[in-house]
C-alpha cells in the first residue's frame, strides 16, 4: 500500500513538473545526481551521461568560485531550499548552456536527510539576449563617449579661429566706417557670436552625454531673448527682401 501511495506521489509530481520546467532531477544524500528526466538532453543540449552521479559542482568547465556559487553551495550544505539558481556548463557541441534549477530537501520519516529532488530549465535564450542587450549598450556608451570626445574637440578647434576674427571686428568696430560698412560689420559681429553661442551648445551637449553639466536656472528677458533671434535672421531675412522687426508689446518685459 505505501509502495503504491509512493509511486502515485511520484507520478503526479512527474507530471506537475512536465508542465512548470524542462526537466525534473533528483539527488542523493551525498548531492549525487542520480535521476534526470529526459528534457535535460532534449530541451537542455547537456549530455545526461555526464552529469549523472556527479554533484552539480562537479559538472565539467564549471566555475565554483563566484559568489553566487559559494552561496548555492551554503544552502545545499545546510538542506535549505534554493529557487532559479543559475549557472553556465558546456553542451554536447561544445557550446556554452545556461541553466536554472530549483530544487527542495527530502527527509525520510526519522527526519533524515535524503536529498535533493527538484526541476530545472534551460534559459540560454534569455542569458544570450540579456548578453546582446549588454553589448549593445556598452557600445551604444562607447559611441556616445567618443562622438562627445569629437564633438568637444571640434568645437575646441572652431573656438580658436572664432575669437580671433570676432576680435579683429571689434578692432574694426572703433575705426572710421560710413554707415553702410558699420552695418555690415554688426551683421558679421551678431552672425560670429551666433557661431559662438553654437559652438556653446555643442560643448553643453557633450557635457550632457558625459554626465558632467550642471544646469543652473536663471531669468531669462523675453525681449532680451527675441531680440536676438531677430538679430540672428536678419540678414538671412534682408537677402530675401523680407522685413523683419520686433513689435514691441509690454508684456516682453516679463522674466
Amino acid at each position: 500500500m505505501a509502495a503504491r501511495e509512493l509511486g502515485e506521489s511520484e507520478a503526479r509530481f512527474r507530471s506537475l513538473t512536465a508542465l512548470s520546467s524542462d526537466w525534473y532531477w533528483q539527488q542523493d544524500e551525498y548531492f549525487r545526481i542520480v535521476y534526470f528526466s529526459v528534457g535535460l538532453g532534449e530541451k537542455g543540449g547537456v549530455t545526461v551521461a555526464l552529469i549523472v552521479g556527479k554533484t552539480r559542482w562537479q559538472i565539467p568547465n564549471i566555475d565554483t568560485t563566484s559568489p553566487e556559487w559559494l552561496a548555492h553551495l551554503a544552502d545545499v550544505k545546510a538542506h535549505r531550499p534554493f529557487r532559479e539558481f543559475e549557472y553556465c556548463c558546456i553542451g554536447e557541441h561544445d557550446e556554452i548552456v545556461w541553466l536554472s534549477d530549483s530544487g527542495d530537501p527530502q527527509f525520510d520519516e526519522s527526519g533524515r536527510f535524503t536529498g535533493y529532488r527538484g526541476v530545472g530549465r534551460n534559459i540560454t535564450a534569455r542569458k544570450t539576449a540579456e548578453r546582446m542587450l549588454i553589448d549593445s549598450k556598452l557600445e551604444a556608451d562607447q559611441s556616445n563617449a567618443a562622438k562627445s570626445i569629437f564633438l568637444a574637440t571640434m568645437s575646441h578647434e572652431i573656438r580658436t579661429p572664432l575669437s580671433g576674427l570676432l576680435g579683429m571686428l571689434e578692432l574694426l568696430d572703433h575705426s572710421p566706417l560710413d554707415r553702410e560698412q558699420r552695418e555690415t560689420l554688426g551683421i558679421a559681429r551678431d552672425a560670429g557670436r551666433a557661431m559662438g553661442r553654437i559652438i556653446d551648445d555643442i560643448l553643453d551637449h557633450a557635457r550632457i552625454v558625459a554626465g558632467k553639466l550642471e544646469i543652473v536656472p536663471e531669468p531669462v528677458s523675453i525681449r532680451q531673448l527675441l531680440l536676438r533671434v531677430v538679430n540672428t535672421f536678419q540678414a538671412l531675412a534682408s537677402a530675401k527682401d523680407l522685413t523683419l522687426r520686433m513689435i514691441d508689446d509690454p508684456r516682453l518685459n516679463k522674466v
